[in-house]
């Protein structure tokens, strides 16, 4: 192994079980993935909601397992890209943490916004006059606010995620008991959003609502970005992986369940319609001008995905430079605090002036919230994809002692299956009929730059071919003191050196 490989890398041991598991669910977004995706569901199949979020989690799991089935033995920041590197071919991994890296930058666009966007609500609770400048006001707010933390160390963006993430949940748990109550007083408890016969359109509609509860269960993968800074991460990150995927999936199966029996199915459709999001209407019947809290909710969940979200997206260019993937000044680190300081520079600009600038000049900031939430669905399913896709070859051509048919042959298959269908279906299909702006501009942007990846790797095959004949860095220990290494259940290969 290369002494370079040693020296460039990340704090070792630095977090624990619960400071893993706090990034997947902060990724999850428990608040925002309520906000948002409540209206959809309920607009789509009725009342039925948390039958939707319970059948959806189901269907997710299967990609948490390809996740914990390949992190467990390949641990390393590159999460995928590596997996593919390792288990099929350098060019297939480095295009897969092309994909990867694209959905992690287009997920943080989402936070910022929905920051913005709250602060205007906030605002104008206070009676305060709004406008794109107060928006581009609140994105920068919540940059300066999540960057310290980012910069410093994964401890510090792990606690502070923690923070918010539990104050977040509280809130919501505290109106869904208050909701549960009033409605019990009242003699309007019930237990119809788990009943399929309850749904508006019987089966056919629920179908199409848990493809929009599906893609909600996007972000608990980036747990597995943080195994070189994770104390025994080959137990520990299969572990806080499927913990974040089944506590936040049972948060909204009972979140759900109080907001659709809190107001009539006719009135949420009526709000979402008008373009406001039913949660903060409900909680003010409820807790009357109290309802402010839940816009606060709105403002420190979007601060936590942020923290996540940069985070993970500093850590995959991390990896991908030191292996010359992408050029190498990702690789450097910061020397107190070995964090990727130039991956993070270069996407703060990004979300500057994307979610900033660019938002701000535009009439509704809210439309580069749909079309940056629209492009993540496709390149977070074909990630998850090729991780399924991994899970099957790193088992069967490498580890055949360990191979179970079926945690590594039912439950990838499966997961393919479902993924290739929700592509079509709700990306492709969905978007083509939505017109441009909206729609169609992001089908030519995802597989534009798609291409366009491809075309990248196969110049930097060209001009330099000794960095596919590498093997990516994985850790061979689960032991936090020892120095990272690469494994042996590969043939060996020579380590392009880094500069």
């Amino acid at each position: 192994m290369s002494d370079n490989h040693t020296r460039v890398s990340l704090r070792a041991g630095a977090l624990g079980l619960i400071g893993a598991g706090t990034l997947g669910a902060v990724m999850l977004s428990p608040a925002l993935g309520i906000y948002g995706n409540f209206a959809a569901l309920e607009g789509t199949a009725g009342v039925v909601t948390s039958l939707v979020f319970l059948i959806a989690m189901v269907i997710a799991l299967p990609t948490g397992v390809s996740y914990a089935m390949v992190a467990k033995e390949m641990p390393a920041a590159g999460s995928a890209y590596t997996w593919l590197w390792r288990a099929t071919h350098p060019g297939l991994g480095s295009w897969v943490g092309w994909l990867m890296t694209s959905y992690y930058v287009v997920v943080i666009f989402l936070q910022p916004v929905i920051f913005g966007l709250f602060f205007n609500e906030l605002l104008a609770y206070a009676g305060l006059h709004t406008s794109n400048w107060t928006y581009l006001l609140g994105v920068v707010a919540a940059t300066l606010l999540v960057a310290p933390a980012v910069y410093r160390n994964v401890t510090v963006t792990a606690r502070s995620a923690l923070v918010f993430l539990l104050f977040e949940m509280a809130t919501i748990i505290a109106l869904t008991i208050t909701i549960f109550v009033v409605q019990a007083r009242h003699g309007h408890f019930s237990a119809s959003p788990f009943n399929p016969a309850a749904a508006t359109g019987g089966w056919s509609a629920i179908s199409r609502a848990v493809l929009f509860g599906i893609l909600a269960f996007t972000g608990f993968d980036i747990v597995s970005t943080v195994a070189e800074e994770t104390k025994t991460p080959k137990s520990l990150i299969p572990l806080a992986t499927i913990i974040s995927l089944l506590m936040v999936g049972a948060f909204w199966v009972v979140t759900s369940w109080a907001f659709s029996i809190a107001v009539p199915a006719s009135k949420v459709a009526a709000l979402a319609s008008s373009g406001v999001t039913p949660i903060t209407p409900i909680a003010s019947i409820y807790w009357h001008r109290w309802d402010i809290i839940v816009t606060i909710t709105g403002m420190t969940a979007s601060l936590a995905t942020y923290l996540a979200g940069m985070l993970t997206v500093g850590r995959v260019m991390f990896a991908m430079g030191r292996d010359h993937a992408l050029p190498g000044w990702f690789s450097k680190l910061n020397p107190k605090f070995q964090t990727p300081w130039n991956a993070l520079h270069v996407n703060f600009a990004l979300v500057v002036i994307v979610t900033g600038v660019v938002a701000a000049s535009l009439k509704n900031p809210y439309n580069v919230f749909i079309w940056a939430g629209e492009a993540t669905v496709f390149f977070a399913v074909l990630t998850y994809f090729f991780v399924h896709l991994g899970n099957i070859v790193y088992y069967t051509r490498f580890n055949r002692p360990n191979f179970n048919w079926f945690l590594s042959g039912v439950v990838p298959v499966f997961g393919m299956i479902v993924l290739a269908y929700a592509l079509y279906k709700a990306f492709f299909v969905s978007l083509w009929g939505a017109g441009f702006a909206l729609g169609q501009s992001v089908i030519w942007f995802a597989v534009i730059w798609s291409v366009l990846g491809a075309v990248y790797l196969w110049l930097v095959a060209r001009a330099r071919p000794d960095v596919f004949k590498g093997r990516s860095f994985v850790l061979d220990s689960d032991a936090p003191e020892s120095a990272p290494a690469a494994t042996s259940t590969e043939p060996q290969l020579p380590i392009p050196a880094c500069p």
